[in-house]
């Protein structure tokens, strides 16, 4: 892996290591941008570059050859102007790191940072899809924003537990984590703002995805929710683990109460299958389909509502009840 130990302003930073896999994807990204925008000349400098390596018979010498002339092109490019910036404002990281490591994500959900104890010393890992190298600016913004994160990893008072599962379903477990992330991320942006070093966009995104997966919760309730973690005090590891995993922890922080017209959350369980619901049926419900569903739960209130499932269930009973 590509690796380089630098300083900038007068101050040693940790040592900096580029996955070579997103070397390569960052500078084919920037390929694709000047072929997009008319440019033949980077295609040109790049296959010159390139094609004496590719005449080496294969070997772990070529490999490396590759990797140095991709961290080259990286380099010249400017890519890592921001990558210097992000950690030289990290001065109480870089003296708990040894290593920053920067990886390609798979997709926008692997983008984070996080830390890898080890032998040599603790490392910090930020992930980051190839196509962020190409807008230095929010580059920079993100970078900072992971670092935060990792701060936050690393502070004892956040109380994180790693490797700890949010769902006893597998089917449940990416929406619980696109939940603890959405609040964890409002509060690390929120704070990188109020800083004076955040991303434009970032709160607008961010209150979208909000949106997304509180569609049901009335506006008001979705606002409040919004500015407690983009202003509020930093939450805590366990904390968002709850607002993960209970509709109603949310509800009393949105200032919700459930059972007085906010419709069901998306992922809550149905009050009748008890599983998580993604598809829930459209209220009201035929008083027909209401009646079916109190012969097998009396306590049902039509409030609660159902999942699209049970309600198609409970329609054909009707139906059947009143063919006969």
């Amino acid at each position: 892996m590509p690796t380089r130990r630098c300083e900038q302003g007068g101050m040693l930073v940790m040592r900096i290591e580029y996955e070579p896999k997103l070397l390569e994807q960052v500078v084919l990204a920037s390929l694709r941008d000047a072929e997009e925008k008319g440019d033949r000349r980077f295609a040109e400098d790049l296959h010159a570059a390139l094609e004496p390596i590719y005449r080496r018979p294969a070997s772990d010498e070529r490999e490396r050859r590759f990797r140095l002339e991709y961290l080259r092109q990286f380099q010249r490019l400017g890519y890592e102007r921001p990558v210097l910036a992000a950690l030289h404002e990290c001065a109480t990281l870089d003296r708990r790191a040894e290593r920053f490591i920067l990886a390609a994500a798979a997709s926008g959900r692997d983008e984070e940072g996080d830390c890898l104890p080890g032998p040599g010393g603790m490392a910090i890992r930020v992930r980051a899809l190839p196509e962020r190298f190409l807008r230095p600016n929010a580059l920079l913004s993100f970078l900072r924003a992971e670092l935060v994160r990792v701060e936050d990893l690393l502070d004892p008072a956040f109380e994180f537990v790693p490797s700890l599962r949010l769902a006893d379903r597998p089917a449940e477990e990416n929406l619980l984590r696109d939940r603890y992330r959405l609040f964890w991320t409002l509060s690390v942006e929120g704070r990188v703002a109020h800083a004076g070093r955040g991303e434009p966009a970032a709160a607008r995104r961010l209150r979208l995805e909000l949106d997304r997966l509180y569609a049901s919760l009335p506006e008001a309730g979705r606002e409040t929710l919004f500015r407690r973690f983009w202003n509020g005090a930093r939450p805590t590891h366990t904390e968002l683990v709850r607002l993960a995993r209970d509709v109603a922890a949310v509800c009393a922080v949105a200032g919700v109460d459930p059972s007085e017209g906010a419709r069901p959350i998306l992922g809550s369980p149905c009050p009748l299958c008890r599983f998580p619901a993604h598809d829930w049926a459209h209220a009201p419900l035929p008083a027909a389909v209401v009646a079916a569903i109190h012969v097998d739960f009396p306590g049902w209130r039509a409030e609660q509502g159902a999942c699209g499932r049970c309600a198609e269930m409970y329609e054909a009973q009707a139906t059947g009840v009143a063919a006969h």
